[in-house]
């Protein structure tokens, strides 16, 4: 009678796990869509859109950024619930493989997501002003800019300016 209480135990854990999961994947579905295929083109057409409703496309690509981190952080709370659901379902017990599994893999992708989201947004709002990629051996010039943004730049530990407003650091140069 004792070993067949258990095994029913455990078997109501079990399909408690199981739930807990289903419900999960149900809540993340639409986070994982919305940021699926996202990268500066996305934000690019945002931009183009925004111009014929009125706002400026940088403050569309901004409200989408914020809208889109809001649901980052919804995500990230939803996993953390999951993983309090599952250590509750298993009754503090260690979590069974499959499980910490499943939230190992949820968290790497919340995370390559919001890399990608950081990374698509530092592109659209600042690409104009990566000059060159550098490598060993060369000189990186900065562009000049209207408003002389770059007079104050800070210049790395390693660098000088040269006359010609070019800085040139440890002989890197711009790859072309």
């Amino acid at each position: 009678m004792r070993h067949h209480r258990r095994s029913e135990r455990d078997a109501r854990r079990c399909c408690t796990e199981h739930v807990a999961l289903d419900a999960f994947d149900a809540a993340a579905a639409p986070w994982r869509e919305a940021l699926k295929d996202l990268d500066e083109d996305v934000l690019a057409e945002a931009a183009a859109e925004a111009r014929a409703f009125g706002p400026g496309p940088a403050a569309a690509v901004d409200e989408l950024g914020r809208g889109l981190l809001g649901q980052l952080a919804d995500w990230q709370q939803t996993i953390g619930e999951l993983g309090r659901a599952l250590t509750t379902a298993t009754e503090r017990r260690p979590l069974p493989g499959w499980s910490t599994d499943a939230g190992r893999t949820e968290d790497i992708g919340w995370r390559q997501a919001r890399t990608t989201l950081l990374e698509a947004v530092a592109h659209h709002h600042h690409a104009h002003l990566l000059p060159a990629i550098v490598e060993p051996g060369g000189e990186l010039e900065l562009p000049a800019t209207r408003n002389g943004r770059f007079r104050g730049a800070v210049i790395p530990e390693g660098c000088a300016v040269s006359d010609a407003g070019r800085r040139r650091c440890g002989g890197r140069r711009p790859v072309r």
